[in-house]
Order: structure tokens, then C-alpha cells, then sequence
């Protein structure tokens, strides 16, 4: 393996075997070998804009992701939602080897505009110059951003504040703040000029304290109206160290205030920010071409010229379609190649390991759509549930109960997997057996009802009622888990769904999901 392919850090090092080419930003699955050397810590961290499948080769000690703590041991299998935070402690004498997929976020990929009940804040006309705020353009900046957790600022022409960023690590704050508490970037003072050729694709400064930010400026017809400042990391090609005003605070070790962001997490929070550069300009697209044909009747050749864009996109599209298709063969004859290993070493139980996340990666790539059929909701939730009776043997029972009537329905994709994940998160973070799950789904009353049951350690009255209250509110928090799901069907059902959850402490948790046969 080429040395430009190894990260070495205090606590071990990554091999990267498998990056995508440059330059082709829908094949962005990332494979690593992560060796955490014995009696060594890999600090805690946060997954900004990747989500990650980690299966332990060998090894044993102890790993943190959110708030629930487990123990390591060869076979486990751990998914890292984007925005959770991470840390493995090597308490044993020999090192700890993992197999680490990392992926962008991929549930806004296509992004959907929820409806208004009142009129935008701005509508955009033909000679507008600068990027301005609108509902639609925080819904877009909320759903890309937040599962990042770093600072992403957006500045109009004129270097105007027009939605201030969040998520300032402590590093910035403790350097750059006001007397106001706010941050105040040194980068950001950069004015410039953003326009084509030279900048119209994403660029970075160093920032005096040796941090990396991101500029991406927002273009519209070829003219830049705004620009994105973002990231406030450290990165391979910054160093805190070398930095002249970092050499002046020896009172600390800036690489233990700010650890270094590997590779697949970098190239994560530079898609992201990417795709919300192309998110916002083709919302304003959509809202000049919408003003547009309400007034002018002759619009129709530049309809036609539409068409012709759309034709080179569709083509371009199956393009990239066929070179994810070719990378993900890649990625499937890596785990089966892995897996008739296990087979020759006698594994059997690793070879179905294997196989079972096999599956559930090729479900993950190959759903295109945001509706899937019940049946097949319930294939990949056996997958992930295999891969934990694995870990727990007969400490856990899991009980599937779905009549057949309800087998071809559509329901939205991935919407139950988190609830799952939530009964071994939470309710059964301190259990050492007896462990049960029953998954049900009837039809009712024109209407699909799903629920989910664990006998967990449930919760008391005023945590539920604060679990209630946050899902309710989930537009003020961080989209994970149930909130997550909560958020999804409310975006595609609005009203027309009940989400329930019903908990006693010591007995249990439920939730009760009732969706309409169709969308009205």
C-alpha cells in the first residue's frame, strides 16, 4: 500500500483501501482498515457529514457512540449516525483492527421543499444579485448543515452576515470571540473577488490559528451571489503547530483542543457543503423561472431550452448511475471476498455477519426512491437484527408478527430501522439478558399499522414527557432517531399520521406508527 494512503495518528493509524476518483462527487464511499494501538485512546470525535458501518476484525476494549458505551470484541458490527459523537479506548494488549465504510449523508439527496402556509419572505427577480433569506432557503440550509455540527456562515456580495453560522468549536471561541460572546473569524474579513473562472468552485483558507475554512461561492447564470465560509477544522494540510500565533499559547496542546479530521471526513463536509451551494442555486432557479412564466407567455423557447438541459442531465445522470453501480460491485466483491475467507477459516459465524451487512449496504445503495414496499423494510430490518443476535446469542429474542395483506404496501424507506437501533441504544444499554423486540403490522381501517415493542428498561413520566415534547418540536433539535423518523413522515404526510410512544420504567417501551394506505 502506497504511504499517501495511511493517516498515522498518537493512537494508531488508517489504512485507506478503497477512495473514490476525484472529481466524481456521487461515488464517495470510502473503505479503511483502522488499527488503534494497545493501551491507546482515539480521542473523541464527531462524524460531521459521514455516516460510518464499523466491523471489528479483532480486538478488544471500549467504544462510545452518542451516549451509549459498549464493549468491542471481533464480529460486532456499529453504524455512526452523522453528527454522533465517537471514541474507542484500547484497554487490552494488543491492537484493535476495524473495517470502516464511510459514506456522506445520503437521506436529503434529492431534497424536498415542504409547503408554506404563507407567502416566501423574498421572491428572487430576474436582475437579483445577492442571496437573500427565505423559508425555503433555512429549510435547505437546516437539512444540510445541521447533521455537519461545524460553523457554516452564508454572506451576501457584499459581505453581509445573511445566515450566521453555529457550532463553533471551543478552539474559535476561546481565540476569536467579542467581548459579545460572537465569533468573529479573522477569515471572514476576506472580501475578495468570487467571480468565474478562478473561484467558482470550492477553495479554502488557513486561518491564523491553523485551521482550515472552507469558500464556496453561490452562483447564479454564471454570476456569483453570495458565498459560503465554512468548516473551522483542522486538516492534513493545516497545522496548528506551525502556526505563529499558535506557537504563543503554550498553555495548552492545540493538538489535543483540536485533533486532525480524516480523510473520509473531510471529503464528506466538502460535498456537503457542495451540495448546499447547488441546493440553494437551483432553488433560486426554480423561484425566477416560476415568476417568470406567470408573466411572460413567451417563455416557451426557453422552456424548450429546458428540455434540451434536461435531455444532457438524464443522460449524465445514467452516467453517474453506472459508475455508482460499478463502484458498489467493487465494495460487494470486497465483503465476499472477505466472506469466502471467513469460510476457509472456519467462521461461519462471521461469514453470516458478513453476508447480513452485505445486504444491507446493497439496500442502502440500491433504494432510489423514498417509498419502498413493507416486505422489503422488513428484509433489511432481519438483516440488522441478525447482525445483533450475533452479538447476543440467545440473550435476545426478536419476534416478527406481519400479516401478509400488509407485505405489499409502501411505506417511506428507512423509516423503522432507527426505531430498532433506539430498544438497543437505550432500552437495553444496561440489560445482560432476557432481551426481547416484537415487530407487528397489520392493516386497520384503510390504514398501515406498524409498531415496535421492547422490554426494555423504559422511562418515567417526565423523561417521556420531554421525549414527547422534543419530536413535537423537532424543527428546534438535532435530527436523530425517532425525531429523524418523526421528521420524515411529517415532511411527507404532514398531518395525515400518528406517531406514539408509550413507556414504563422497568417494563418497556412502544411505539405505534399509523399511516395512511396512500398519500391524499
Amino acid at each position: 500500500m502506497e504511504k499517501s494512503s495511511v493517516q498515522n495518528f498518537d493512537w494508531g493509524y488508517i489504512e485507506w483501501i478503497y477512495e473514490p476518483e476525484p472529481g466524481n462527487a456521487l461515488s464517495s464511499m470510502n473503505i479503511a482498515l483502522t488499527t488503534i494501538l494497545p493501551h491507546k485512546r482515539q480521542e473523541r470525535h464527531i462524524h460531521y457529514g459521514n455516516e460510518q458501518v464499523i466491523y471489528v476484525l479483532s480486538g478488544r476494549g471500549i467504544q462510545l457512540i452518542g451516549e451509549g458505551l459498549s464493549d468491542i470484541e471481533p464480529g460486532s458490527v456499529y453504524h455512526i449516525d452523522a453528527g454522533s459523537a465517537h471514541e474507542t479506548i484500547n484497554e487490552s494488549d494488543e491492537p484493535i483492527r476495524e473495517l470502516i465504510i464511510s459514506m456522506p449523508v445520503l437521506h436529503e439527496q434529492t431534497l424536498l421543499i415542504p409547503k408554506v402556509g404563507q407567502e416566501a419572505l423574498w421572491e428572487i427577480g430576474a436582475d437579483n444579485e445577492n442571496v437573500e433569506i427565505t423559508n425555503e432557503i433555512m429549510y435547505i440550509y437546516e437539512a444540510i448543515v445541521a447533521p455537519m455540527r461545524i460553523p457554516v456562515t452564508i454572506f451576501d456580495n457584499q459581505g453581509s452576515v445573511v445566515i450566521k453560522g453555529r457550532d463553533y468549536p471551543e478552539f474559535c471561541k476561546t481565540r476569536c470571540s467579542s467581548q459579545s460572546n460572537e465569533v468573529i473569524c479573522p477569515v471572514y474579513e476576506i472580501k475578495g473577488e468570487y467571480g468565474p473562472p478562478h473561484y467558482n468552485d470550492l477553495s479554502a483558507y488557513i486561518c491564523p490559528y491553523g485551521l482550515t475554512v472552507f469558500l464556496l461561492p453561490i452562483m447564479l447564470g454564471g454570476k456569483p451571489i453570495g458565498i459560503i465560509k465554512a468548516g473551522h477544522i483542522r486538516t492534513p494540510s493545516s497545522s496548528l503547530s506551525d502556526s505563529p500565533i499558535a506557537q504563543d499559547e503554550a498553555s495548552a496542546n492545540p493538538s489535543d483542543i483540536m485533533p486532525l479530521v480524516p480523510k473520509g471526513t473531510l471529503k464528506a463536509v466538502m460535498q456537503q457543503l457542495k451540495k448546499l451551494g447547488k441546493s440553494v442555486e437551483s432553488y433560486y432557479v426554480f423561484k425566477k423561472t416560476e415568476a417568470e412564466l406567470s408573466k411572460k407567455e413567451e417563455l416557451i423557447q426557453d422552456i424548450a431550452k429546458h428540455e434540451v438541459d434536461l435531455e444532457e442531465s438524464l443522460k449524465s445522470t445514467r452516467e453517474q448511475v453506472l459508475n455508482i453501480q460499478i463502484n458498489n460491485h467493487f465494495l460487494f466483491n470486497t465483503l465476499n471476498a472477505i466472506a469466502g475467507m471467513a469460510i476457509k477459516e472456519h467462521s461461519l459465524k462471521t461469514y453470516q455477519s458478513i453476508i447480513d451487512l452485505s445486504k444491507m449496504l446493497r439496500y442502502t445503495a440500491s433504494s432510489r426512491n423514498y417509498f419502498v414496499q413493507i416486505k422489503d423494510e422488513m428484509q433489511y430490518l432481519h438483516n440488522y437484527t441478525n447482525l445483533q443476535l450475533l452479538r447476543y446469542g440467545n440473550k435476545l429474542e426478536v419476534d416478527f408478527d406481519i400479516s401478509e395483506e400488509i407485505k405489499s404496501r409502501n411505506i417511506p424507506y428507512n423509516c423503522l430501522q432507527p426505531i430498532v437501533e433506539n430498544c438497543f441504544i437505550h432500552g437495553f444499554k444496561n440489560a445482560k439478558d432476557n432481551m426481547k423486540i416484537r415487530i407487528s403490522g397489520v392493516v386497520k381501517e384503510s390504514n398501515i399499522i406498524i409498531e415496535i415493542c421492547d422490554n426494555g428498561e423504559g422511562m418515567s413520566e417526565d423523561v417521556l414527557y420531554s421525549l414527547r415534547q422534543r419530536i413535537n418540536e423537532f424543527e428546534r433539535h438535532e435530527l436523530r432517531g425517532l425525531t429523524m423518523v418523526y421528521s420524515k413522515l411529517k415532511l411527507i404526510y404532514e398531518n395525515n399520521f400518528d406517531f406514539a410512544i408509550e413507556s414504563t420504567q422497568g417494563h418497556g417501551t412502544a411505539v405505534k406508527i399509523a399511516l395512511p394506505d396512500h398519500i391524499a
